[in-house]
C-alpha cells in the first residue's frame, strides 16, 4: 500500500489505477468476458514488451509477464486502500506512524523544493482548500449535532421542498410537453430546499463527513443524520406527492409518463451511471454552496444542479423515488416493491458518485497534512473539555 500511496504524487497514474477495478466490475458484471480477457492478454502483453527491453530478458524469465495481471489487480486494490488512508488517516501507516505526503519526483520530501513560481501556484489552490476544509467541517458538527425532532423534521421539510420542485415540472410539461421547460420549473424546488434550509440525504455526502473525517464527530452520528434524512425525506415527498396528485388530476398522464423511465432502466449499467452522475452533480453543488461569496452565486449552484438533475433526466434516489410516488398514487404499471429495487440501486451509485468521485478528493486536494491538523486540534479541545469538567464540579 505505501508503493501505491506513492503515486499520488503523479495523479495521472494513481486515476488510471483508481479506474481498473471499477472497470473490470463493470465488464464481469455486463459478463463481456472477451474484453476482460483481452484487457487481460493486453496486460501481459505490455509487461513482455517491457521485459525486452534494457537487458530485461537478462534477468526475467518469460513467465514473469505471465504475473502482470496480478501484479495490477494488487496495485488497483491498494490504490484504493491507499486513498483511503490518505482521508481517513491522514496518510499511509509506516514504521510504527503516519507518513502524510507521498513522494514526489521534485524532491520537497527529500530536502529540496520546487521554483518558485511552481511553488507560489501550489500553495495558494492549498491554502483555499484549507479555509474551505474548516468551513465546511463547522457545518458538519452542526448538522451531526441535531437533535433527533430537529434532523426528523428538517428532512420531512425536505421532501416537501423538492415535491414542489416535481409539482412544476408534471405541470409545466403536461401543459407544453416540453422536457426542458419541466426541467427549467423544477428548479423551483431545490431553490425552496436553499432557501429554507432543508435539506436531502444525499447532500449530507459532503459536509457532515468532513466533521467525521477531521475527528469531530462519531461514525454513528453520520448514520444517524444518513438514516433519519433519507427516510423522513421520503415520508414528507409520499404525503405531500400524494395531496398534489389528488389535487390535480390533469397531471396524472405526465406523472406517469414521467416515472415509467427509471423502472424501464432496470438495475443495469446504464442506471447505475446515471445514478453515479446524480451522486457527483448533487455533491458539486453542495461544495459550490460552500463556496460562493454571495447569495446569488449560492442559488446559482442549486439552479444549475437541479436543472441538470431533471433534464438529463439523472438517477437521484430523492427526486425519482418522489416521480415514483406520484405516478403510483395514480396506478402506475409498477409497484412498490419495483420502486424499492430502483431506489436502493439508485442510492448506491449516489453514494459512488459523491463519496468515491468527489468527496475523497475533495479531501485529497486539501492534503493530509491539514486533516491531520484538524485531528490534532479536535484532540487538544476535547481534553481541555475534560480537565474543565472536574473544575466545575469542585467549584
Amino acid at each position: 500500500m505505501r508503493q501505491a500511496f506513492d503515486e499520488l504524487a503523479r495523479p495521472l497514474r494513481m486515476a488510471a489505477f483508481l479506474a481498473v477495478a471499477p472497470a473490470a466490475a463493470t465488464l464481469a458484471v455486463r459478463r463481456r468476458w472477451g474484453a476482460l480477457g483481452a484487457a487481460t492478454l493486453a496486460t501481459v502483453a505490455a509487461a513482455e514488451a517491457g521485459r525486452r527491453r534494457a537487458g530485461g530478458t537478462a534477468v526475467f524469465p518469460p513467465s514473469t509477464a505471465w504475473f502482470a495481471p496480478l501484479w495490477l489487480a494488487e496495485r488497483a486494490v491498494c490504490a484504493w486502500l491507499a486513498l483511503g488512508a490518505r482521508v481517513v488517516r491522514g496518510g499511509v501507516p509506516y514504521a510504527g506512524g503516519v507518513v502524510p505526503r507521498a513522494a514526489n519526483p521534485g524532491g520537497c520530501c527529500a530536502g529540496g523544493s520546487p521554483p518558485d513560481g511552481v511553488a507560489r501556484t501550489a500553495r495558494a489552490p492549498r491554502r483555499r482548500g484549507r479555509r474551505g476544509l474548516r468551513a465546511v467541517r463547522r457545518r458538519g458538527v452542526q448538522r451531526l449535532g441535531r437533535t433527533w425532532p430537529g434532523l426528523l423534521a428538517t428532512g420531512f421539510v425536505g421532501g416537501i421542498d423538492v415535491s414542489i420542485g416535481v409539482l412544476a415540472l408534471l405541470v409545466v410539461e403536461a401543459e407544453t410537453g416540453s422536457v426542458l421547460l419541466g426541467a427549467l420549473a423544477f428548479t423551483i424546488g431545490f431553490l425552496a430546499l436553499a432557501l429554507a434550509r432543508s435539506e436531502l440525504f444525499t447532500e449530507n455526502f459532503l459536509v457532515p463527513v468532513a466533521a467525521v473525517v477531521a475527528q469531530r464527530a462519531p461514525l454513528r452520528e453520520l448514520l444517524r443524520l444518513w438514516g433519519g434524512t433519507a427516510v423522513t425525506n421520503l415520508v414528507g415527498g409520499w404525503v405531500f406527492t400524494g395531496i398534489v396528485v389528488g389535487a390535480l388530476p390533469r397531471i396524472h398522464p405526465s406523472a406517469l409518463r414521467v416515472a415509467e423511465f427509471y423502472p424501464a432502466l432496470g438495475l443495469g449499467s446504464e442506471a447505475f451511471a446515471l445514478a453515479v452522475v446524480g451522486g457527483v452533480v448533487i455533491t458539486v453543488m453542495t461544495w459550490m454552496q460552500r463556496g460562493a461569496e454571495s447569495e446569488a452565486g449560492r442559488l446559482l449552484a442549486v439552479v444549475v444542479a437541479a436543472f441538470l438533475l431533471a433534464a438529463a433526466p439523472l438517477n437521484h434516489v430523492i427526486v425519482v423515488s418522489l416521480e415514483m410516488f406520484a405516478a403510483l398514487h395514480v396506478g402506475a404499471p409498477f409497484g412498490y416493491l419495483d420502486w424499492l429495487a430502483t431506489a436502493l440501486w439508485a442510492t448506491l451509485g449516489n453514494m459512488v458518485g459523491g463519496l468515491l468521485l468527489v468527496t475523497v478528493f475533495r479531501f485529497v486536494q486539501v492534503g493530509g497534512t491539514r486533516i491531520v491538523e484538524e485531528r490534532e486540534t479536535s484532540g487538544a479541545a476535547a481534553d481541555q473539555q475534560r480537565r474543565e469538567r472536574p473544575a466545575k464540579r469542585s467549584s
